[in-house]
């Protein structure tokens, strides 16, 4: 294969992620601009700039479901989550296509907010919560029905193992620094939705 060939490919595998790819810049740029006018350590100031905290967003400030998908708390937690949004977006938006994967991506991170200000409202805990976690949750959801409808294979997945892997996101997420409501929240939504798209997508196909 030329090296024309060769960078035609890679530039047309570019082209189908570009929703992923601009998601991931900018959650990049909005780390940026918050760390540099504050302190993204600091509670205070991450409810300010707009994360999810249910005694808030609970009472009529319902944007901030939107606003925290796209804040992070550390670079850690801002590059941890870059790495799993392009390994699993990639794949997902290139199934789904780029309207289906963006609306995907947001409704899994929003029921993913609404799921976390739920459930700390009925545990009475004061969590502050923001990142992309609980949509990129959403887009293992989303490989799990790709695995469902025999999908995943073209998509270089294999099946049998994508029961596995979604048990372990969730082992791995349960822990006392993370929102684990947050991360099932968007993993059922993710699944949800993707399996409505992918039904109504095949039950189209098969009509004469």
């Amino acid at each position: 294969m030329s090296n024309k060939l060769i960078y035609e490919s890679d530039r047309a595998d570019w082209r189908a992620s570009i929703v992923t790819i601009a998601l991931v810049i900018a959650n990049v740029l909005i780390f940026v601009v918050q760390s540099l006018k504050g302190n993204i350590a600091d509670s205070g100031y991450m409810i300010a700039c707009g994360a999810d905290y249910w005694p808030l967003t609970l009472s009529g400030e319902y944007w901030r479901l939107f606003t925290s998908m796209f804040m992070h708390f550390s670079l850690q937690h801002l590059a941890s989550n870059m790495i799993s949004l392009i390994a699993m977006g990639m794949i997902v938006e290139h199934a789904l296509g780029h309207g289906k994967y963006l609306l995907t991506y947001l409704v899994s991170g929003l029921a993913a907010g609404l799921v976390s200000c739920f459930y700390h409202r009925a545990v009475q805990a004061a969590v502050v919560s923001a990142g992309a976690s609980g949509a990129i949750f959403g887009l293992t959801g989303a490989i799990a029905a790709l695995a469902i409808f025999d999908r995943a294979g073209q998509y270089g997945i294999d099946k049998r193992r994508v029961p596995m892997a979604v048990l372990f996101s969730v082992l791995v997420g349960i822990e006392s620094s993370v929102d684990t409501a947050a991360h099932i929240g968007g993993l059922a939504a993710g699944f949800l939705i993707s399996f409505l798209i992918l039904k109504i997508s095949t039950s189209g196909r098969t009509e004469n």
